[in-house]
């Protein structure tokens, strides 16, 4: 209950060692400026007006020649060899964690049945004694 009678409250106590109180008045100024008082002045943006074809009039002559990248055969076999090796490394990546992960769960199986085997001959040594 405390809490939400602090949070309403948000003034906060100074430390005011020594110090006088004092009520000081600030007055408002308005200024209103409207678009019509405002000089009006060109701004530069920095750009300029395009230049005709050329430079200082020379004409420029442009030659629209298509380019077509060769395609030999030798390139694409051997990318073709290139991804073939890719995808075998890869396969055998897969292969490889498959096969630990099958050695892995051997292994926990095997133990799993050691400590069975543990338990039951702990018990029969308990029921003896």
């Amino acid at each position: 209950m405390e809490n939400t009678e602090e949070i309403k409250d948000s003034s906060v106590e100074l430390d005011t060692d020594g110090v006088k109180e004092q009520t000081l008045e600030v007055e408002e100024q308005q200024v209103e400026v409207s678009e019509t008082d405002l000089p009006k002045q060109e701004v530069d943006l920095g750009y300029t007006q395009p230049k005709p074809e050329g430079i200082e009039g020379i004409k420029v002559e442009t030659i629209n020649e298509e380019v077509k990248p060769e395609i030999k055969e030798d390139s694409l076999s051997d990318v073709s060899e290139k991804v073939k090796r890719r995808i075998d490394k890869l396969t055998f990546k897969i292969r490889e964690s498959e096969r630990r992960e099958k050695a892995a769960l051997d292994y926990a199986k095997g133990l799993k049945n050691q400590l069975d085997d543990t338990k039951l001959d702990f018990q029969k040594l308990v029921k003896v004694i």
